[in-house]
C-alpha cells in the first residue's frame, strides 16, 4: 500500500500563507445564556414574535401560528443554545429564551 504525503493548499497568483485563525472568548459568547434564568418545565409562557417579516421571515411565520397564545414549557434545552419545547393544545413549538415571555 502507497502512502501518499498531506495535501497542501494551492496558492494562486504568488500569494502568500495567511493565518486565518481568530482567537475568540467564549466565556464572552455565553454570558447572556449563562445570567438568563430558564423557564422551567410546567411553566406557561406567551411566544413574541419580533422577527422581521422581510429579514427573517422563516421565523416570523413559525412564531406567528403562536404569538399571543399560551403555551405551557415541556422541555428545556440548554445547548446549543437556550430554547424550550412549549405545547400549544396538540401543537409543539420549538423557541428560544428570547421568543418569549410569562
Amino acid at each position: 500500500m502507497k502512502v501518499l504525503p498531506p495535501l497542501e493548499q494551492l496558492k494562486l497568483f504568488g500569494e502568500e500563507e495567511v493565518d486565518k485563525t481568530v482567537e475568540v472568548d467564549e466565556e464572552s459568547l455565553l454570558v447572556d445564556e449563562e445570567e438568563t434564568v430558564p423557564y422551567e418545565i410546567g411553566d406557561r409562557v406567551q411566544v413574541v414574535n419580533e422577527a422581521n417579516e422581510d429579514s427573517d421571515p422563516e421565523t416570523h411565520f413559525y412564531l406567528k401560528d403562536f404569538e399571543r397564545k399560551k403555551g405551557l414549557v415541556e422541555k428545556v434545552t440548554f445547548k446549543p443554545k437556550l430554547q424550550y419545547h412549549v405545547r400549544f393544545g396538540d401543537n409543539l413549538a420549538i423557541v428560544y429564551h428570547h421568543e418569549l415571555t410569562i
